[in-house]
């Protein structure tokens, strides 16, 4: 609780105090419970608001590790290495962006750890959820359409296309699933109208979109 009034004193002040002593709280309860995942979330959130993004990442997979069936630990992480990986564009002119490469691998782990609950005998509850959201495999099409497997796009985002469009996630899928298929040589006029008629500014967005790869 302690450290949670020091996060929000820092996010209400920007004072680096608040977190200075947060972290104090961290590392002492990370001495008594290291496998305690409130702790680990905490220090991922400490590092991450200090701008320690590779620290915050550490600290995420440390979670996968200690809790793999824990998919919030798996959804945070993709997301970091989604943004970290936005920034690695500007370093990259060959495709390849390691932060991507790891949120694909998480990504596959994701899916393969499904699989082996899909093989669980009818009697054996599943337990806490753990599937894929539909956020995380935005940003995973969106991975694969501007690493130039425009497929893959389409593969992912092909059950969104029937989503509300006033939905703003549900448009950005649809524009990314244009995309691709203009990629591959390929169009959905109608489905292009619907995106336009529900919001005029897509035509641009689809536009510059198309301009990335």
């Amino acid at each position: 609780m302690k450290i949670d009034w020091m996060e929000q004193g820092y996010a209400q002040t920007k004072d680096v105090s608040y977190m200075q002593e947060a972290k104090k709280i961290i590392d002492r309860l990370k001495q008594y419970e290291p496998n305690n995942r409130l702790v680990i979330l905490a220090k991922y959130r400490y590092h991450k608001n200090m701008n320690e993004i590779e620290l915050a990442l550490d600290e995420l997979h440390e979670g996968v590790k200690k809790f793999p069936w824990d998919i919030e630990f798996y959804n945070t992480a993709i997301h970091e290495h989604y943004l970290l990986g936005e920034r690695e564009l500007l370093k990259y002119t060959n495709r390849d962006n390691e932060s991507w490469n790891s949120a694909l691998k998480l990504y596959n782990e994701i899916e393969r750890r499904m699989q082996l609950l899909e093989e669980l005998p009818e009697e054996q509850l599943q337990g806490r959820r753990f599937d894929i959201s539909p956020d995380i495999r935005q940003l995973v099409a969106q991975i694969y359409y501007f690493t130039g497997k425009p497929e893959r796009t389409i593969e992912l985002l092909k059950s969104a296309t029937g989503g509300d469009l006033n939905e703003p996630l549900n448009r950005s899928s649809v524009r990314f699933y244009l995309a691709a298929l203009d990629a591959i040589g390929q169009r959905d006029d109608e489905l292009k109208r619907k995106l336009f008629a529900a919001d005029p500014e897509e035509e641009q967005r689809l536009q510059e979109l198309l301009k990335t790869i």
